[in-house]
């Protein structure tokens, strides 16, 4: 809640802010859930952080940043400071920030991203959770994917992702800032390109050009 999400495209380059669009899986792939995610509203944050702190001191969290990122994160963080959470950036280069963050105990927080490895919320909400949160547990969110694997139901398969979804949106561990479209410009005359976001910029067997 304390994060403008519209004032960070506006200042770090092209994209489509997640405030009022949805969560982690995008726009576009099955299982996107519009609205889900949390309203920019820093005076209710900055009041669950006081009710979270109970008058005492919160400890200082590390904020992981590459160098290419240090821009957005600072950003980052001077929101989270204006609502009483003290942080502090740590920058690291290559496998140098992996590691950092996968040994350092919580709390902690990074910027990072993820490309759909396919067409399908289990990219997100499994692979991309598994990867980024190794250390995370949350029985009910397990038992959902779990579910979601085993089941033949197309309907059925993506209620048990949505569920699960609206669990990562409700404990906050991952907080999706903006999604990052990319355009594919065609000629006139190329009548038929289907394309998917994970094959991009497409399926050049099924191209048909013309009529000219």
């Amino acid at each position: 809640m304390a994060v403008d999400r519209d004032a960070l495209v506006t200042s770090w380059g092209p994209g489509l802010p997640v405030a009022g669009t949805g969560g982690l899986v995008p726009p576009g792939m099955p299982g996107h859930i519009p609205d889900l995610a949390a309203p920019y509203d820093p005076t209710r944050a900055a009041a669950l952080v006081a009710e979270m702190a109970r008058g005492g001191a919160l400890a200082e969290v590390p904020v992981f940043a590459q160098p290419a990122h240090e821009p957005v994160v600072r950003q980052l963080c001077e929101a989270w400071r204006a609502i009483g959470v003290p942080v502090h950036v740590q920058t690291f280069t290559g496998s140098d920030f992996f590691t950092e963050w996968t040994e350092t105990p919580a709390p902690k927080a990074a910027l990072s991203g993820w490309v759909a490895d396919y067409p399908d919320p289990d990219t997100f909400l499994r692979v991309c959770v598994e990867l980024g949160l190794p250390d995370w547990r949350h029985d009910r969110y397990r038992t959902l994917l779990e579910r979601a694997a085993r089941t033949t139901d197309p309907v059925g398969r993506l209620a048990t992702y949505e569920e699960a979804e609206r669990i990562l949106a409700e404990e906050a561990i991952i907080v999706p800032l903006f999604y990052e479209p990319e355009h594919l410009l065609l000629k006139p005359w190329v009548s038929s390109h289907p394309s998917i976001p994970v094959k991009y910029p497409g399926f050049w067997q099924d191209t048909v050009i013309g009529p000219w």
